[in-house]
């Protein structure tokens, strides 16, 4: 797992938790490689009684995956700051900034991005 320095957790406008900016990152940095947790998707109903139902990632059509790092904290915005891409060989993810990050600014990933399966978020983005 790499998670570089130049990130810290903080109460984020969007919703709840945030990743954050403690320097300036240039466009084209990454962010974090993080590995994931794989479970079968009949699991999902044990992390739907769970506080990880907020957090995890639809894998495949027969499995969901838990990120470990910060990945399952970054906030959905479109557009966003930064992108991800799934390393399905390696069961990770990792982040990358698609624009100049200035310090302080949240890092944020649309959830959308890569993943055609998906018609619609499952929760209000314009409710903060």
């Amino acid at each position: 797992m790499v998670i570089l320095p130049f990130l810290e957790i903080a109460q984020s406008p969007i919703h709840g938790r945030g990743v954050f900016a403690t320097e300036d990152i240039e466009e084209g940095t990454l962010i974090e490689f993080s590995p994931l947790i794989i479970l079968p998707s009949s699991e999902r109903g044990i992390l739907q009684s769970s506080k990880l139902y907020d957090y995890y990632f639809e894998w495949s059509e027969s499995q969901i995956a838990v990120g470990l790092g910060y990945l399952s904290i970054y906030n959905h915005a479109s557009p966003a700051n930064c992108y991800w891409e799934r390393l399905e060989d390696k069961q990770a993810m990792r982040v990358i900034s698609q624009s100049f990050i200035s310090m302080g600014e949240e890092l944020t990933i649309d959830y959308m991005t890569g993943d055609k399966a998906l018609e619609k978020l499952w929760f209000d983005a314009k409710k903060k």
